[in-house]
């Protein structure tokens, strides 16, 4: 019979036993570099199988949890490469898709290259196959996008975007690709998918703008933002964002934020707005430009419809207001194209309301009192001319400027008021060479 000693004795043996079992812990498999090189290698000379595949991707996946691994180029750099085989290969791998195939290939790469020393050359043989493989996503995407293949094209220049995160193009033309494959799926009534796809290009949109913040970029994304996600007011936010990075006097934005307001009928809080900002920032030449755009816009909407519905008063008085916003910026910035273009273009239609009531006369009532109402005209015309020749000054191939300013000598050289002949000999010259006619 066993003594209570004995007992007592062999029940620690036993919970001693238990505690070390307890605390051993199961051992973590290890990445085999060595097994994923081998298939690597056997590529070389001969056609790779799915096991060889399922061998080497059991071993690049270890790779990311491993401790010692994890912190090697090379680790990195061979589970790129795997990856990168399995996209391109016509096998087809259990468990991995082509798109995770991708994205493993892309993140490996970077980690490699971000990890390695100049003098790793892992660091160099990951900057290689990234390049490559960044060069086959472009080149793919183009054949897909020229060949109709939008979605397709969209989603092969996103992948492009993963492999070379700092280059703008991937994100450039796969916001663009799914843009047009929004507006297919729209115009085919599949309202889901357009919706889907717009998101998809302003995701890219968003990547673009951190690396390139252009008017260009940033129109495309307040278009996609009005038009694809029917957000008008997320799209004058994006408007607001871009001139703060910008500039406020940017023509292409200042445009689209006009038209904007006007779509949604805020033109005339956009007024108060700007007349508030310009009590506590008179000297803001940017806001000037905004007030005279939306006059531009009020007096085309006036003149939108029948020719004899026109309220010419109520054109008058915009044409006026215009015209003197676009003199307070040149005042404040004399070399400001935009606001001596478009202060001359006023001025001159305001001449037109003459010249056209002058072309509108019978022959009796012209020899009574048409020249006198062209003078009437040619007298403001000159007034524009200064602002279209400084217009010129600042952009000397501008063809609106060019075809503006001999439209404008050829009248006065008419009515005998020009000084200079060479003036419009000039001009209409520089339209010849430049091929505008």
């Amino acid at each position: 019979m066993m003594s209570r000693l004995s007992y007592l004795f062999l029940m620690a043996l036993l919970l001693t036993a238990s505690v070390a079992t307890a605390q051993k812990k199961e051992k973590k498999p290890k990445p085999n570099l060595l097994k994923i090189e081998n298939v690597i290698t056997k590529s070389e000379s001969k056609e790779l199988t799915v096991e060889d595949f399922a061998t080497a991707t059991q071993n690049a996946d270890l790779i990311p949890g491993d401790e010692k691994k994890s912190t090697q180029a090379k680790a990195w750099y061979l589970r790129g490469k795997i990856y990168q085989m399995i996209y391109v290969s016509e096998l087809e791998i259990p468990g991995v898709t082509k798109d995770q195939a991708v994205r493993n290939a892309a993140e490996a790469y970077n980690k490699a290259i971000s990890l390695g020393k100049e003098t790793d050359p892992y660091t160099l043989y990951a900057t290689q196959e990234s390049d490559s493989f960044y060069a086959l996503m472009v080149n793919s995407g183009v054949d897909a996008y020229n060949n109709e293949r939008q979605e397709e094209a969209s989603t092969l220049f996103e992948y492009s975007a993963l492999i070379r995160p700092d280059a703008p193009v991937g994100f450039k033309f796969a916001a663009a690709a799914a843009t047009d494959a929004a507006i297919a799926a729209r115009q085919a009534g599949d309202e889901a998918k357009s919706k889907s796809l717009y998101e998809t290009a302003m995701k890219n949109y968003k990547e673009l703008v951190k690396l390139t913040p252009t008017d260009t970029v940033y129109m495309n994304m307040a278009r996609v933002q009005k038009n694809g996600l029917s957000d008008p007011q997320g799209a004058l936010a994006i408007i607001e964002e871009a001139k703060a990075k910008i500039g406020e006097d940017n023509v292409m934005l200042n445009r689209e934020e006009v038209l904007i307001l006007f779509e949604t009928k805020q033109v005339d809080k956009a007024m108060t707005k700007i007349e508030e900002a310009i009590k506590t920032d008179p000297d803001n030449p940017g806001l000037y430009i905004r007030q005279g755009l939306l006059y531009d816009q009020l007096i085309n909407a006036e003149k939108e419809g029948e020719k004899e519905n026109w309220d010419l008063e109520k054109i008058k008085n915009y044409q006026d207001a215009a015209a003197e916003a676009y003199k307070k910026t040149i005042n404040i910035d004399p070399d400001n194209f935009l606001a001596h273009f478009n202060y001359a273009v006023i001025v001159s239609q305001q001449a037109n309301f003459y010249f056209n009531q002058a072309n509108a006369m019978s022959l009796d009532e012209y020899r009574k009192s048409g020249e006198k109402v062209e003078n009437q005209g040619l007298e403001i015309l000159v007034d524009a001319i200064p602002s279209m020749e400084k217009a010129w000054e600042l952009e000397p191939e501008d063809k609106d400027v060019l075809q503006a300013l001999q439209s404008f000598y050829v009248k006065l050289q008419k009515a005998g008021k020009l000084g200079e002949a060479a003036k419009l000999e000039k001009v209409t010259s520089e339209i010849e060479r430049l091929g505008y006619n």
